[in-house]
């Protein structure tokens, strides 16, 4: 569906932005063709001017949007509601309309599993960044790719329509208020939606009594610090990442604090075996183990790891679901020590309330004074054609890849508007992020070819099928991806994917740390559009760089790369040993048949 013209008339400002909501045909002019990407690592450019690309968010997925956009030539504008960059990573006191982390929020992965592709962590980073390092972190990569310059801080965007004339030149019309509620249009090509997953909250329907109760209830999003709890009888609902957090925190300075679960759930530490889990749990080797042995025997391996940090069951945790069919895995250190502690006491879900109680579904009676509602979050993308182009109802975006809306997709000029971030990983999510921008701007450079719009809503009813039956829980499933698998997708597609058993003769080494050692973000930039020279570099140097942020040393010994890869020798023979016995056989074959 077209979105309806304007006829106003324009006013031009001296920075060149456009007030009022104008005529299409005069905004547009910012058109350019781009030249064919380059072999090089440098930055495609035009010499007219460049096209246009608008990116709302300048969060985990708005600058990396920002920074791709730049490569391919195009001007990113993005739209940013707060007056700094970070997203949900850039922490404020005080309640606002904006989600962001908990004051004490720690990430659940590891630093280097973290990084975009061409911007490790400090080397004095520690293993698990902070919510303040995190956002440090966004802020150095905002200054090196020079992306704060593109920033238009405290603009809202209140509306993205395609323009009369879209089947011929893919523009949008961007609709947008300034700090001072100024609202103005521009044209550009090509729309990033970069808002994340965490802007609407999502609060279950009221239980029996709900309107009754006087204490108070919040979501999640709201909630900032535990220290507003003190001495109180507080329930958090929901065992979620939040909700595990929120109950860690609150349960040392409440008077008492009660946990609330439907099925409990696997948990894991942040590290095992003295090293972050990620770099175990995540590596293309496991991938294989579960497509040759079944996923149920991936299960156990992963189940035994989880019970090694703690006995589920012992602490009430056990969940009769097996581990792939809750994915993203819980994150939390401190729930298992609150819970031998007495300072969190779980209970099942909630049956009714009182005026200053909960009843729950065992039969059990809590007094209580306020409750936390760690219940998640919704979708609203109303500003985008009146919620005409992504559906929303039961959190079923139908998103191609998790990127691109199926009803554009019939248009020849539909991959101009794309979604980065809708996504939950059993990894890290910042890389994911960054390769769904690159994926875009390639698509758009003509680079790939997609398949047919059949095709596509026939893959992405095959996955939210898969994913239905996988998954535990109503909603925010079809969000839900393998980060290995889907890495790996979407690195083929742009030719960024680096195949380990191709790399066996001519590069052992690297081709055994693909393999067996950690799926770094750096690995997809080892070859494909803008490979980066020093990718094979930073795989080789992961461990000494990880060891830098705990151990005080010389970080100029991060350069000696220490071999940590005896195994790939290994490896090599038997590669060598395999190929060579199918070659003599397929070669004997052939003689035969000639005889």
């Amino acid at each position: 569906m077209r979105g309806a013209g304007h006829k106003n008339g324009i006013k031009r400002r001296p920075n060149g932005q456009f007030q009022q909501v104008v005529s299409y045909q005069t905004l547009r002019g910012f058109k350019v063709l781009l030249d064919p990407r380059t072999s090089s690592n440098s930055t495609m450019v035009n010499s007219a001017s460049p096209k246009r690309c608008a990116i709302i968010g300048a969060g985990v997925s708005g600058l990396p949007s920002a920074r791709w956009a730049k490569a391919y030539g195009y001007e990113p504008v993005v739209f940013e509601l707060r007056n700094n960059v970070g997203g949900l990573w850039y922490y404020q006191n005080e309640n606002t309309e904006f989600s962001c982390v908990m004051k004490k929020t720690i990430m659940n992965t590891s630093k280097e599993m973290s990084a975009y592709s061409d911007f490790p962590p400090p080397l004095d980073f520690p293993w698990f960044m902070t919510n303040q390092r995190m956002h440090q972190y966004l802020q150095l990569y905002a200054k090196h790719h020079d992306i704060l310059k593109n920033v238009r801080f405290n603009h809202r965007v209140t509306r993205v329509e395609r323009t009369p004339d879209f089947e011929e030149t893919g523009e949008w019309a961007v609709e947008y208020q300034d700090a001072n509620k100024n609202k103005s249009s521009e044209v550009f090509q090509a729309v990033l939606i970069c808002t994340g997953r965490q802007s609407v909250p999502f609060m279950p329907p009221e239980y029996p009594g709900q309107k009754n109760f006087k204490g108070k209830i919040i979501h999640s999003k709201d909630y900032k610090d535990a220290n507003i709890f003190e001495n109180k009888k507080v329930l958090i609902v929901g065992l979620g990442n939040s909700g595990t957090d929120a109950a860690s925190e609150v349960g040392q300075i409440a008077k008492s604090c009660f946990l609330s679960t439907r099925r409990g759930a696997w948990i894991h530490h942040r590290t095992i075996y003295g090293k972050p889990n990620d770099i175990y749990c995540n590596r293309r080797i496991l991938e294989y183990v579960k497509k040759v042995f079944g996923r149920d025997f991936h299960a156990g391996l992963m189940e035994r790891a989880f019970r090694s940090c703690f006995d589920h069951k012992i602490y009430g945790l056990n969940p009769e679901h097996k581990s792939y069919n809750q994915d993203p895995i819980l994150i939390c250190d401190e729930l298992q020590l609150r819970l031998a502690a007495g300072q969190v006491v779980l209970k099942p879900e909630i049956h009714s309330f009182t005026e200053n109680s909960v009843k729950f579904a065992d039969g059990t009676v809590e007094e209580i004074e306020d409750v936390v509602m760690a219940t998640g979050f919704s979708y609203n993308f109303d500003y985008l054609e009146n919620g005409k182009i992504i559906p929303t109802k039961d959190d079923d975006l139908r998103l191609w890849k998790n990127m691109f809306p199926l009803s554009l997709m019939e248009s020849k000029k539909g991959t101009t508007l794309a979604m980065v971030g809708m996504l939950q990983l059993s990894g890290a999510i910042m890389p994911a992020m960054e390769m769904q921008a690159r994926v875009f701007f390639e698509v758009n450079a003509g680079h790939v070819k997609l398949p047919t719009t059949n095709a596509m809503h026939a893959e992405i009813m095959r996955d939210q099928e898969q994913r239905r039956r996988q998954y535990m829980g109503a909603r925010a499933n079809y969000t839900k991806v393998c980060f290995i698998d889907y890495m790996r997708e979407m690195g083929q597609l742009i030719g960024c994917y680096a195949d380990p058993f191709r790399l066996v003769f001519t590069d052992p080494k690297l081709a055994y740390r693909l393999l067996f050692h950690p799926d770094l973000p750096y690995s997809y930039r080892l070859q494909g559009p803008f490979a980066w020279p020093k990718a094979r570099e930073m795989i080789f140097s992961v461990y000494e760089r990880m060891d830098c942020g705990l151990i005080k040393k010389d970080t100029r010994a991060v350069q000696k790369v220490q071999s940590r890869d005896k195994g790939y020798l290994t490896m090599s023979v038997v590669s060598l040993t395999l190929s060579s016995a199918i070659f003599f056989y397929l070669l004997n074959s052939l003689l035969t048949v000639m005889v």
